[in-house]
């Protein structure tokens, strides 16, 4: 099962608000699909500020696979420090970064999904190999003005434009709830962009063939009104009141008008009015309710509420702000206070038959259920492309004859695993050294186990074949997948793909050779095995690279004299030796002779000069260097073209 981290500062529980219901709609959507949920949850909100919630804490860990709470700094929704605007890191909470420290430290995780932009400063906790995934739930610059353009004070976080397209900027695909905050991210910046409307279809399979289209009571018309408390809510519901009040003065005797969650607290009206400050659940409160009544005149953002009354067949009246990207009928939409208070009379008093209106409901329902569905369907696919694993099969390697081949992936694998999580099928009695030391982004299984491994992957996988023994375009599981070999250990056949062709093109060795520990590791073990050519090996040494023996004859008498050893390329055994004690030697070898060029031998000496900074004096072949040193930028080249040529291979696996 694939790992994500869901790092929020709202619980899923309780689903009484926008927020807490956005956070569950996307957590359950990777839920159901396959990974297995590490919520960390930044605990800022409600009584989360005052003490430890057992019972929502026990309700979440029922929810999700695990769950972690860090206790949120005070400082968290405070106005900025400096001027009218925050920092978009302002409210960053440094418990939280060392517990992600620790915790990345440990695990990898394929997805990271981040809810809300000021926490986006985790993206860049995490290591490469992990899809990064920002819900904005709505854009925070334009608040400031809107809010004083609505005589309201402004809350929750206020960037500039620069600063939260800055931390949504850090994340690889992002999400929105609001269709023209996609539209305009999508100019903004070349990002994956992905509208994902909120829809609840658990209360629609609820609310199925429940409900009648008729008036719950034969004297009076039930409006409900229900939100967070915060300062939007109380101050749209309070305009309506105050109109109401203006049209039918303090007693509405045909409509009965209910307040629901902790926007009870927050309303002052003398009119006569029901309060339920404890709903059982969203849906038994609207269903309650002969119209549901969201009156967000503010600005706009996520909101739920029109969602589930479509969801649950309950007729509604809105605010534009609140009916923004929902293709709600015109008839339904209020735009201002006294047009609501003046349609909640006109119901009360006319009581107009609910068929119609459950009609254009209806319409818009489908919409807005297909709208979620294909934003649903974007993640997903977009998530398995990005966590599609690079498989590199080393199933065949003998690690004593292959060792130069497991060192070449093993001194790359760091620079791999930061593109695409690695499955690593290497030989079973291999795994145990080096398995320890591998990044956490890199799996290594043995090749009996990768058909299973690769079940509950999405999309086409790309599998790097190196020793040329893989199946064309099956795995044991017939699942299919893309074979790339790896041409870099022979000579380039004719008519080769374009992905073959680039990994033919990469260096054998990047320089972080000498600090993969695996790759350290495999060479501790082979020297422990090989200790003849290394014990005898006289210091300072000269190498001469020769076609074979019979072309060395001259320098076979003074080879002792000379301290010199010849080397004959057509000796498999002895170039291996060579090679590694070259890569392995601490002092460098006083003169390396080439002979004529050989294929990837002829490469891989080459760059092992470059890299271990040996003086290459002669050269039979004359394109290359006729004596002395290679300068220090070879090395520096070759882990740039290294660099580029698998990055642009993880690429293309997407």
């Amino acid at each position: 099962m694939r790992n994500a981290l869901v790092i929020s500062p709202f619980a899923s529980v309780p689903l009484d608000v926008g927020r807490r219901r956005r956070v569950y709609q996307t957590t359950r959507l990777l839920a159901d699909n396959g990974f297995r949920i590490t919520l960390l949850l930044l605990a800022c909100e409600d009584g989360w500020r005052v003490r430890h919630q057992e019972e929502d804490f026990e309700r979440l860990r029922q929810q999700w696979g695990e769950v972690i709470v860090v206790y949120g700094d005070p400082k968290i929704g405070r106005p900025p420090r400096n001027g009218d605007r925050h920092q978009v890191d302002e409210w960053w909470d440094f418990n939280l970064e060392h517990t992600l420290r620790n915790l990345l430290s440990r695990r990898f995780f394929e997805i990271c999904l981040v809810h809300q932009v000021w926490l986006s400063r985790a993206f860049d906790l995490i290591d490469g190999g992990t899809t990064k995934i920002l819900d904005i739930h709505d854009i925070s610059w334009r608040r400031p003005e809107i809010f004083q353009a609505a005589g309201v004070a402004p809350e929750g976080l206020l960037p500039d434009e620069p600063a939260e397209l800055f931390g949504i900027e850090r994340a690889d695909i992002v999400l929105t709830a609001l269709e023209a905050d996609a539209a305009d991210l999508a100019r903004r910046m070349a990002k994956k962009i992905i509208n994902l409307p909120f829809y609840d279809q658990a209360l629609e399979a609820e609310a199925r063939s429940s409900r009648a289209p008729r008036y719950g009571a034969p004297d009076k018309v039930s409006f409900g009104f229900r939100g967070n408390g915060d300062v939007t809510d109380a101050a749209s519901v309070n305009a309506v009141l105050r109109a109401l009040q203006q049209v039918v003065g303090t007693t509405t005797p045909s409509a009965e008008i209910v307040i629901g969650g902790s926007l009870c607290e927050q309303v002052n009206t003398p009119i006569a009015i029901r309060r339920v400050s404890r709903m059982a659940s969203v849906a038994q409160f609207d269903r309650e309710a002969d119209y549901a009544v969201v009156p967000q005149f503010i600005a706009p953002a996520l909101d739920t509420r029109v969602a589930d009354a479509l969801a649950l067949g309950v007729p509604v009246l809105a605010s534009p702000y609140a009916a923004v990207g929902i293709r709600l009928d015109p008839s339904l939409v209020c735009n201002s206070a006294e047009e609501m208070a003046t349609r909640i009379v006109e119901i009360s008093v006319s009581r107009p038959p609910l068929s119609g209106t459950q009609a254009a409901m209806r319409s818009a329902r489908d919409n807005l259920r297909s709208r979620s569905a294909a934003g649903a369907a974007k993640l997903l696919a977009a998530i398995a492309r990005a966590t599609e694993p690079l498989v590199i099969d080393l199933s065949g390697a003998d690690p004593q004859a292959d060792c130069l081949v497991l060192l070449s992936y093993l001194s790359s694998i760091g620079v791999l695993s930061s593109h695409r999580s690695i499955l690593l099928v290497l030989p079973p009695d291999l795994i145990p050294d080096i398995a320890p030391f591998l990044p956490l982004a890199v799996m290594p299984i043995a090749g009996e186990a990768l058909s299973s491994a690769l079940e509950s992957v999405g999309g086409e996988v790309m599998l790097i074949d190196v020793f040329g023994t893989a199946r064309p375009g099956k795995t044991g599981s017939q699942r299919p997948y893309r074979r790339v070999r790896d041409l870099r250990w022979a000579p380039m056949p004719p008519n080769v793909s374009l992905d073959e062709a680039t990994l033919a093109l990469a260096p054998f060795f990047h320089s972080n050779i000498d600090r993969e520990p695996a790759a350290l590791e495999l060479r501790r073990r082979w020297a422990r095995q090989n200790t003849a050519f290394l014990g005898d090996a006289p210091s300072p040494m000269r190498l001469v690279f020769v076609d074979d023996l019979a072309g060395a004859v001259d320098l076979a008498g003074a080879a002792d004299r000379l301290r010199t050893r010849i080397i004959p390329l057509s000796n498999e055994a002895l170039f291996r030796a060579a090679a590694m004690f070259l890569l392995d030697r601490t002092n460098p070898v006083e003169i390396v002779w080439l002979a004529r060029e050989q294929g990837h031998r002829h490469r891989l000496i080459v760059q092992l000069c470059a890299l271990r900074d040996i003086p290459l004096w002669a050269m039979l072949d004359p394109a290359c260097f006729a004596s002395g040193q290679l300068p220090p930028r070879v090395v520096r080249g070759f882990d740039r073209v290294c660099e580029y040529q698998l990055g642009l291979l993880s690429h293309r696996a997407g």
